[in-house]
């Protein structure tokens, strides 16, 4: 399995050098936070877009996991809670079947 990762990393590392190399005219970019243009090859635009959607979508995916996380500890406190209570009502029936049975030997 291991040898599968390393060859299928190494088929994504070529085609990515490739890519750059294919891709390497540089290109004027308009930040509008920076309010000027930035030179860059065509292929440095590409991956830093991808990388900001990457980071983007795993931060959404860890505030989604974070809600999930908090969800889950309040069904594992109320699983307790009903869990007590279900001990509770068993001793009570307990109780009240030795009290029956006490009763009908009379």
């Amino acid at each position: 399995m291991r040898i599968i990762r390393w060859i299928f990393a190494l088929i994504i590392g070529v085609l990515l050098v490739s890519f750059a190399l294919y891709n390497s005219a540089v290109i004027s970019v308009k930040v509008p936070v920076l309010s000027s243009k930035l030179e860059a090859p065509v292929f440095l635009v590409i991956f830093a877009a991808l990388a900001a959607g990457v980071i983007l979508g795993g931060l959404s995916s860890l505030f989604y996991r974070i809600k999930g996380i908090g969800r889950g500890n309040a069904e594992r406190k109320r699983i307790k809670e009903l869990e007590r209570e279900v001990e509770v009502l068993k001793s009570e029936v307990k109780t009240i079947d030795s009290t029956l049975s006490h009763k009908s030997d009379y």
